[in-house]
């Protein structure tokens, strides 16, 4: 299964203080940041698994679309930042309203293990409006929303851009660009919150320090969707080997380190 490594990004837990103030002035400063600081960041993943033909019998078996989608990753403190950057033939926007399905738009997923050997875990899916669609659970059947106040602690913000593309104008077609920021303090969506009490008790109630994770690993998988597209999309980090699209399969997870 892959692994990647998340990079320690001193930063960003700062940013995300800013970016969480909404009145502070500062605010799209600090977005701008931490989107190149993100874009910079190193290692990245690309988001191009895909191992099926059609989509689910309910999508009428509609032939699937392809995106070029990629992530990049960083962290600080118990802060993760996620970068999701897309291009493909179609966007789709309509939901407006947390915990609308966003899956059926154009969508980014972020599905994260509770804790390293956990086996629950959390689905996080944003529409490039940035609403979002958060669970939590051991598998498709068995989930939870997450609460009102977790989902308050994730900045989610969409950037769009929609220009001919050089290959697009060849045929006279259009493309589409966006990308999606994501950030959250990881224990306050359900993620490492046993692991990072257990490090702050250790270190004598000093709180969060800014590498505390570092040489942790969880499990993960990261997907873009759009079930209602014209031509459905289903691609992830990690291939996923089911008779039909289907994400909530942890045992395809694969790692994800935090660095240094």
């Amino acid at each position: 299964m892959k692994q990647t490594t998340i990079p320690y990004i001193p930063a960003l837990a700062d940013l995300y203080s800013e970016l969480t103030k909404l009145t502070t002035p500062s605010r799209d400063n600090a977005e701008t940041q931490v989107r190149n600081l993100l874009r910079k960041a190193s290692p990245g993943i690309e988001i191009s698994a895909c191992t099926w033909r059609t989509s689910e019998p309910d999508g009428a078996g509609k032939p699937l679309g392809t995106v070029k989608a990629g992530l990049k990753m960083g962290y600080s403190g118990t802060v993760l930042g996620l970068l999701y950057t897309l291009e493909g033939d179609e966007l789709l926007v309509r939901h407006t309203q947390d915990w609308d399905m966003v899956c059926q738009d154009s969508c980014v997923e972020c599905f994260i293990a509770a804790e390293p050997d956990a086996s629950a875990y959390v689905n996080l899916e944003f529409n490039p409006l940035g609403t979002c669609w958060a669970q939590i659970g051991t598998d498709r059947k068995h989930r939870e929303k997450l609460s009102i106040k977790a989902v308050s602690t994730i900045f989610r913000r969409g950037l769009i851009t929609t220009k001919a593309m050089d290959a697009g104008a060849i045929y006279g077609e259009n493309r589409f660009r966006w990308e999606m920021l994501v950030m959250f303090p990881l224990q306050e969506v359900g993620v490492l919150a046993k692991t990072i009490n257990q490090i702050s008790v250790q270190n004598a109630g000093a709180g969060c320090n800014a590498a505390m994770l570092e040489g942790i690993r969880l499990r993960a998988n990261f997907y873009t969707t759009g079930d209602d597209l014209q031509k459905p999309v289903y691609q992830s980090w990690c291939a996923v080997d089911t008779p039909a699209p289907d994400f909530h399969q942890p045992g395809y997870f694969g790692t994800m380190v935090f660095g240094r």
